[in-house]
């Protein structure tokens, strides 16, 4: 507003137009609007938050706007009216979000963002327990393979191949890759997430990475058994700051 004249002289006659609004208001049973208010003052919406920003004038403003803004509120209340919700929004007000904490008929419903969590959490250890994988790791790290030791019936009966018993380091990082799978996808699941529920296909490929640190770096004691576990871990942490940054 600088370099132009002020259309109230006073905070007092910006008041006592303010207040001869209102009453009129009462008078004639017509709601209370900002933009009624800003007809009634003379000027426009803009012009009357400029003046909200002034010092002096800025406590009378809030006070006015503070009775529109309760008008409303009664409205919605009253008639519970779309365009009193529109109108309240204006003025911050913001509909629950799915993270805020809900009381329904005085039960605590625990926040989406908490559940989600305790559900990922299961699933994460279920899928751990439900599948070994110590066959298909041993292969593919130590490149022995027992075929009549039972794992995982669904990839046992996939990898069911003379050729990959022949081949027992790509038998183990197929079934190593599959278990991974299996293991993501439950908890991709759980938490929604597309990119999480395959992640784990990389995990025989993680087991593999592991045995050729163990080779040409540094021998682990079990065949890059271990280097297989940490690569394996990191790759998966990858992904979930990845899930986490909703990328």
């Amino acid at each position: 507003m600088s370099g132009r004249p002020l259309k109230f002289a006073s905070v007092e006659e910006l008041k006592e137009k303010i207040d001869a609004y209102f009453a009129s208001c009462d008078e004639e049973s017509e709601p209370i609007t900002i933009t009624g208010l800003a007809l009634a003052l003379g000027t426009t919406r803009d012009v009357l938050c400029d003046y909200g920003e002034k010092d002096e004038y800025s406590n009378t403003i809030k006070m006015a706007k503070l009775k529109v803004e309760q008008a409303y509120e009664k409205r919605l209340i009253k008639r519970g009216n779309g365009g009193d919700i529109f109108a309240l929004k204006n003025f911050g007000w913001k509909d629950k979000t799915e993270s805020d904490v809900v009381m329904t008929n005085n039960v605590r419903i625990m926040p989406s963002v908490i559940q989600g969590g305790i559900i990922g959490i299961i699933a994460a250890y279920t899928s751990y327990q439900l599948y070994g994988w110590g066959k298909y790791v041993g292969a593919v790290t130590g490149g022995n393979l027992n075929k009549e030791e039972k794992e995982c019936e669904l990839i046992d009966d996939l990898l069911n191949c003379e050729t990959l018993y022949t081949r027992p380091r790509l038998y183990g990082f197929l079934g190593t890759s599959l278990t991974g799978l299996i293991i993501t996808f439950i908890i991709g699941l759980a938490f929604g997430e597309l990119l999480f529920m395959v992640s784990g296909i990389g995990m025989g490929f993680c087991y593999w990475l592991g045995h050729i640190v163990c080779d040409y770096v540094k021998d682990d004691g079990k065949s890059g058994w271990s280097w297989g576990e940490w690569i394996f871990g990191a790759y998966l942490g990858l992904f979930i700051c990845l899930m986490g940054l909703g990328l």
